[in-house]
């Protein structure tokens, strides 16, 4: 007999199953779980830490506690692979296994319910904090960056669940006013919060790349490229491309920069020993033109073949 779907005990997501398979059933939209990235399909592996396939009870007994955080492992259902794919012929399909990821998930305070902003899209924030945002994105459209930021904060400050698209208009804030360490310390919150923000790597990386630190930026901003592929990103991906392009362009100019001053380096090493080949044959009476025509053939054999 099937069993019924179980809730997630304020976390805002229900599933099957006992272990070593609960699956996700279900996802309130604009709830805890879906802001941490939690997707319908996924297996629940383990519970702040405990390994839910090394338990005989129900998993509800780990998410039922007092913490207003839940550390989820979860591993999304695997990709299917026909048997062409394969190169076989009655195998049938294969699933390709996902990499296991992490979610942390605030636990909605009891009698608070998903709110819908003034775009019609369902928010878990309370009134106060939903007011305070709309007030600082009507701030941030007026040019008044820092009493936007300051908006955003006081919305943040509410006793809502911490909402990612929160930090992110903050981070927006302080970089128009060139906060770079802000800007990353937002971001990076905000990726933790929900690891498929568009904006929130986009951001992170912008700031990492405003800070010299072009490694970290590029690794960020090629996340943000690949997450934009929808239709909904399409004005937001432009200004990924021009970021990444400027930071590969960075880092080719920086690896440019190295491989001449090694150059350099090499040919003022190599002058020094011809200086000193020369005054060996002076002091032996070997003619000049010798060691030079000895040296130069050392010379061609280091050359590169193509």
């Amino acid at each position: 007999m099937a069993q019924p779907p179980k809730t997630g005990l304020g976390l805002g997501f229900e599933y099957r199953g006992n272990p070593p398979v609960p699956v996700v059933t279900a996802i309130e939209k604009g709830g805890p779980a879906d802001l941490a990235g939690v997707k319908v399909g996924d297996t629940i592996l383990s519970v702040d830490g405990v390994e839910v396939a090394g338990i005989r009870s129900d998993v509800r007994e780990l998410l039922l506690n007092d913490r207003p955080q839940v550390c989820l492992v979860l591993q999304a259902e695997g990709s299917l692979l026909s048997s062409g794919a394969w190169g076989f012929i009655g195998m049938g399909s294969l699933r390709v296994p996902q990499t296991p990821r992490t979610v942390v998930i605030t636990r909605r305070r009891e009698g608070s319910q998903p709110q819908e902003n003034s775009t019609g899209k369902t928010s878990s924030l309370d009134p106060s904090a939903q007011a305070a945002k709309e007030r600082g994105k009507k701030l941030f459209q007026e040019e008044q960056w820092e009493q936007a930021a300051q908006a955003f904060t006081e919305a943040l400050g509410t006793r809502s669940p911490p909402d990612h698209t929160l930090l992110t208009n903050r981070a927006l804030c302080n970089q128009k006013l060139l906060r770079w360490d802000l800007v990353e310390q937002d971001a990076r919150l905000a990726v933790q919060l929900s690891e498929t923000s568009v904006k929130a790597h986009y951001l992170l990386g912008k700031s990492l790349q405003e800070m010299g630190r072009l490694e970290e930026a590029q690794t960020e901003l090629t996340k943000s490229m690949s997450l934009s592929s929808s239709k909904q990103f399409k004005s937001y991906r432009g200004s990924i491309e021009v970021a990444l392009l400027s930071v590969r362009k960075r880092l080719w100019m920086r690896e440019q920069a190295k491989q001449d001053m090694e150059d350099e380096l090499t040919r003022g090493k190599m002058m020094d020993i011809a200086d000193a080949c020369l005054a060996a044959a002076k002091a032996r009476g070997v003619p000049p033109e010798e060691v030079m025509e000895l040296f130069d053939l050392a010379l061609l054999s280091l050359e590169p073949i193509d």
